[in-house]
């Protein structure tokens, strides 16, 4: 506890040791006293090894982890854009796959992020620290990026203080009116995933900047960037796409060498456990969880340069919302044959081990 903290930090034999404070409930109200202690992170029970594995690196970096983190995980980034370096993010984002290359394109632009997991964790955040831009997820668990946005908006014409926070609406539909309804809602760009970093690296220069927050704008980052379709595509299109695999390669740094690799082992167990519920869900007929499970794995399939495979969950998520469930069972098999072929393709990179990623692959073929 506190008390106990301050007997070690009192000695100086501590002063370089790294404190991670852990607390069974939420510890938000006692952020400031935490960081006059000197604190680095803090951390809420039960602990998530993502979680532990973001604090620990940044702690033992040497840099300072911010007490606001919803999730109880903070980056301060390494230099690389004078437009972004120093500017504070809220990401607000519930995938893994997706969370984890935000962040590492986030750094790679010297940027300090915060992570919320839903929009009301975002909603908390705001109410208790200053962002100079939000990157806002639209379909999310427990409150959803619209309804976020519409409370955050409401708070500030409360305060009446004009400021008003940039929210930049992350959305993996790319369907048309996508982008209008994002703006409707009172947010003030457009990103659609996967993006690549230029796209993020512009709408960081757009928002980031003083003078030109509270501008709205009407181009949109997402329209360049728009997810990619099998229009065009030959029959049998690479399981992985290259130019995303190189931009996430571009990324890599002597303090994450191992990015790429590391992404791709987070894929593999993440898509492994989607496809148990989709599983469930195509053979209850469910077709909200078939909707839900499929739109999940469809974002996180793109952002690693799957893309037939997300384009095969795109298929597999309009069924589901559309309540047309016929060939959703052979389009789930079409699926897993798809996803044994991306952690093949994966295997020949040098991605992931083949005995992780086979053991992995028969797991989630099983019928």
């Amino acid at each position: 506890d506190v008390e106990v903290y301050n007997c070690h930090w009192s000695n100086a034999a501590n002063a370089d040791i790294a404190f991670v404070m852990l607390g069974s409930v939420s510890l938000d109200g006692d952020a400031e006293a935490h960081r006059q202690l000197g604190i680095r992170a803090r951390l809420q029970k039960p602990i998530r090894q993502l979680e532990l594995f973001e604090t620990l690196a940044t702690v033992l970096g040497g840099r300072k982890a911010s007490s606001a983190a919803p999730s109880g995980a903070a980056e301060e980034c390494s230099p690389a854009d004078p437009g972004a370096t120093g500017s504070r993010v809220l990401l607000v984002e519930d995938n893994l796959v997706n969370r984890e290359v935000a962040l590492a394109m986030l750094r790679h632009f010297g940027c300090e992020v915060e992570v919320a997991q839903n929009g009301l964790e975002a909603v908390q955040a705001l109410e208790r620290a200053r962002y100079d831009v939000v990157l806002m997820d639209c379909q999310m668990p427990v409150m959803d990026g619209f309804e976020a946005t519409a409370r955050i908006r409401r708070r500030e014409a409360d305060e009446g203080s004009g400021r008003r926070v940039p929210i930049v609406a992350v959305t993996a539909n790319a369907v048309e009116g996508d982008r209008e309804r994002c703006l409707a809602a009172d947010m003030d760009d457009y990103l659609s995933k996967p993006f690549r970093k230029d796209a993020l690296e512009d709408v960081l220069r757009r928002w980031v900047d003083a003078q030109a927050r509270g501008n709205r704008t009407d181009q949109s980052a997402g329209d360049a960037n728009a997810e990619t379709t099998a229009q065009g595509a030959p029959a049998h299109p690479p399981a992985l796409d290259q130019p995303t695999i190189d931009n996430l390669r571009s990324l890599e740094s002597p303090d994450h060498p191992t990015l790429v690799a590391d992404l791709m082992c987070t894929f593999v167990d993440s898509s492994s456990e989607l496809l148990d519920d989709l599983r469930a869900a195509v053979e209850g007929g469910n077709a909200e969880g078939i909707n839900r499970g499929a739109h999940a794995l469809k974002s996180s399939s793109a952002n690693v340069g799957a893309l037939p495979l997300s384009t095969l969950c795109r298929e597999l998520e309009t069924m589901g919302r559309e309540g047309d469930l016929a060939g959703a069972k052979d389009l789930f098999e079409r699926l897993i044959l798809e996803r044994q072929r991306v952690i093949a393709a994966l295997q020949s990179e040098g991605l992931i081990q083949s005995q992780a990623a086979t053991v992995s692959g028969d797991a989630s073929s099983r019928s």
